[in-house]
């Protein structure tokens, strides 16, 4: 039976910028580059990458027939493009063929379309029932600037949420890359269990807007239930993700007890002044802030530079004695579009630590550097990506003994970037054996993630040959029919 669909091209335009952002444009199936448009009590359409299947429903379109018809996401894009109140017509017949109508002003521009065979789409899992969360999109993308992007630590590249048993407000949202932190752990979401959420683009994407409903999508493996992937239904859009799974690191360790005697207080003026200063502000990635008096300075220095450049936050309160501390640039940028604006620290060598005061809480952990308004800063903070240069070891009985006057080894002053070269040494021998294997068990599991897809990719090409088979077969026998009928056939 033949399907016809009639839908305004604002909910197509609509509908394209959400599939846009689970798409990929180098999928390895030509069905993962598609979308499904089905009639069930409503038009709607659905796009997966098989870890992630968003689906859209159809408000203003109208449909006549009952079936499924797919076609290329770029198709669906070039039809986007034009007047919001005009519409589109797609028509899928019998033999597979679709057809497409795009009404532009008066004129109406008919054109053949070349679409997939619906049953190559893969299964979508089950309807997930869902509960209303509130704040939960908020802080899911306050939180992932805080998340790694270092595709090796796969448990990092998420959102954690923690569901403990008890209290107000049970549930505790975090993300973490290993060197900074942050969490807020002020609401009450529907959810049993804890999850791991991994970063997607969908859900960061601000069009989808902020109200809305979640749940878990669960199996019961043995004795234990175990969850599968999050569902999140906003307005017309229905959203399932695969959940991480593995253990996130025990994030409360690195948190400070107390926070440190040297408080900072950054004015919202000089907040706007710093999103601005920092991008190019001297030096490296590290800058270094002196709290004096009532005062906080900002110093930053590079390569080339005879002297350090100073900035000082004219509006910005310092309390404690006087004390410095290195901090990356783009993660106190980071911290301080996220709401925090009080930080306190123990010395240079102690986690910043901050609070607001709606449950948040932001810990970032410093780079060392030497005081800012001593002559010994020869040179600027080495970029954390910089290894030392490897020096073949000299032989005791071979080393030559000092000339002259020359000054000890062991007495010369270290610079600054050769003692942020040795923190850096000392914090990869210091790396607890069992980190390693967390890394290691981490990439293991992506790989086997890998592995599983590249199956589910196989297994749907498998079967799309079969079904050539079948159409093959069906055209052989149709053909030996009609040569018999033929043969029948007396003179």
């Amino acid at each position: 039976m033949e399907m016809k669909v009639t839908i305004p091209r604002k909910e197509i335009k609509e509908a394209v910028a959400g599939f846009g952002k689970i798409v990929s444009g180098k999928t390895t199936l030509p069905v993962l580059g598609c979308v499904r448009f089905d009639n069930d009590k409503g038009v709607s359409a659905q796009v997966t990458d098989l870890d992630q299947y968003l689906r859209y429903r159809f408000a203003e379109a109208r449909a006549v027939g009952d079936g499924a018809f797919v076609v290329p996401l770029a198709a669906l894009k070039d039809l986007a493009k034009g007047s919001d109140g005009e519409n589109v017509e797609i028509e899928a017949g019998d033999n597979g063929g679709i057809s497409v109508t795009n009404h532009v002003g008066s004129h109406a521009v008919k054109r053949p379309l070349q679409g997939l065979d619906p049953e190559e789409w893969p299964q979508s899992p089950a309807k997930t029932p869902t509960k209303p969360a509130e704040g939960f999109l908020a802080t899911y993308r306050r939180l992932v600037p805080f998340s790694s992007t270092d595709t090796t630590r796969h448990v990092l590249n998420s959102v954690y949420v923690e569901v403990a048993e008890t209290g107000e407000n049970p549930v505790t949202m975090v993300a973490t890359d290993g060197r900074r932190l942050a969490l807020w752990n002020t609401m009450c979401l529907p959810l049993a269990m804890s999850t791991i959420v991994p970063t997607t683009k969908f859900l960061q994407w601000t069009g989808l807007g902020q109200e809305a409903r979640i749940g878990l999508r669960t199996e019961q493996e043995k004795k234990e239930t175990r969850v599968l992937g999050l569902a999140v239904a906003v307005g017309p859009w229905t959203y399932d993700v695969r959940t991480i799974d593995g253990s996130f690191p025990n994030f409360r360790q690195v948190i400070p007890a107390e926070p440190g005697e040297h408080a900072i207080t950054f004015a919202d003026s000089d907040v706007e002044l710093l999103r601005k200063v920092l991008p190019t502000f001297p030096g490296d990635e590290t800058v270094t802030l002196l709290g004096s008096g009532n005062t906080l300075t900002l110093y930053g220095r590079g390569p080339d530079d005879a002297q350090a450049t100073k900035l000082e936050l004219e509006s910005t309160r310092y309390k404690g004695k006087r004390a410095f501390i290195g901090l990356n640039r783009h993660f106190l940028l980071d911290a301080l579009a996220a709401g925090f604006r009080e930080f306190a620290f123990t010395d240079e060598m102690c986690p910043l630590l901050s609070r607001d005061d709606n449950g948040g809480t932001h810990v970032l952990m410093p780079i060392r550097v030497l005081d800012p308004e001593e002559t010994g800063e020869a040179a600027p903070a080495a970029p954390a990506e910089a290894a030392p240069a490897e020096k073949e070891p000299v032989r005791p009985e071979t080393a030559a003994p000092p000339e002259g006057n020359q000054e000890s080894p062991a007495k010369k002053p270290r610079t600054r970037k050769e003692n942020t070269v040795t923190k850096e040494n000392e914090q990869k021998n210091d790396t607890p054996t069992l980190g390693r294997i967390l890394v290691a068990c981490n990439t293991a599991r992506s790989k086997v993630r890998e592995a599983a897809q590249a199956l589910t990719e196989l297994s749907l090409a498998i079967k799309a040959v079969e079904r050539e088979h079948k159409v093959q077969d069906r055209e052989v026998e149709s053909a030996r029919a009609a040569l018999a009928k033929l043969q029948a056939i007396s003179l």
